[in-house]
C-alpha cells in the first residue's frame, strides 16, 4: 500500500434469480437481480433443449410449450455470474 493513496474495493453481489410457475405448462417467467445475458433450458440428460441469447433486462419470459413433460434445469448467465435452477414442465 502506498501512503496517500486510497483503495476502492467493489464487492459484487451474487446472482439471485427466481423462476415461476413450477410446475409450468407453456411459459416460465425469470426474474434476476442482474441483467440476464443468456438462458438455457437443459434436460435431465444434460442436453440443451432451448436457449435464449442476447436478452436485455432483468426479466424474461420463456415459451416451453414444445418441451415434453418432465424435470428441467434453467441455466441463467447474467453479468458474468451463473445460476442454475430447477423447474417442472407439465
Amino acid at each position: 500500500r502506498v501512503e496517500g493513496r486510497s483503495e476502492i474495493i467493489i464487492i459484487d453481489a451474487p446472482l439471485t434469480a427466481i423462476i415461476y410457475p413450477s410446475p409450468a405448462k407453456s411459459t416460465v417467467q425469470v426474474q434476476s437481480n442482474k441483467v440476464i445475458d443468456e438462458i438455457k433450458v437443459i434436460d435431465i440428460t444434460g442436453r440443451t433443449v432451448l436457449a435464449e441469447i442476447q436478452l436485455d433486462g432483468k426479466q424474461a419470459s420463456l415459451n416451453i410449450s414444445s418441451l415434453v413433460e418432465g424435470h428441467y434445469f434453467l441455466r441463467i448467465q447474467a453479468e458474468g455470474a451463473v445460476k442454475t435452477l430447477r423447474f417442472v414442465k407439465q
